[in-house]
């Protein structure tokens, strides 16, 4: 929903495309992404960021058609352009950390190792998480215990 409003100010007042540091790739869904990626080459062309700007694209469906663009309006909130741009962006670390996380080799190696289904629980230590000792696959419940 951040991310309509986002959008939906944009569009509702153009000014807000060149003060965001916020970038299309930073954008969680994909019609997002594209819809801001539009956005940037209209203002660089020179043109409105507007409805009928939008209607005279040949793949208009591919950004949700007029209707879904209508949606996106309707949650503008440029009062609270800067809490919403701030969410975005926390939203953007976190997702980015969670697959820098996961991309660690111990990390690849006990998912590895839940996949195995070991009977009970299997053990891994590593000194290389400074804020874990110990973490424990357990077979039963197929989740993960992190303990301090």
């Amino acid at each position: 929903m951040a991310e309509k409003a986002f959008l939906g100010s944009l569009m509702k007042a153009e000014y807000l495309l060149t003060d965001t540091v916020i970038q299309p790739e930073q954008l969680e869904s994909a019609r997002h992404k594209e819809i801001m990626r539009k956005m940037v080459e209209f203002k660089r062309a020179g043109k409105n960021l507007d409805l009928i700007t939008f209607s005279t694209l040949s793949d208009l469906e591919s950004v949700g058609g007029m209707s879904y663009l209508s949606e996106l309006l309707s949650y503008a909130d440029i009062e609270k352009f800067d809490g919403t741009e701030k969410l975005i962006l926390k939203s953007w670390k976190v997702s980015g950390m969670r697959k820098d996380f996961e991309s660690f080799p111990a990390i690849k190696a006990m998912k590895k190792a839940n996949d195995c289904h070991y009977p009970q629980f299997v053990e891994f230590s590593s000194t290389r998480f400074g804020w874990c000792q110990s973490l424990f696959f357990m077979r039963k419940t197929d989740r993960m215990v992190f303990i301090k």
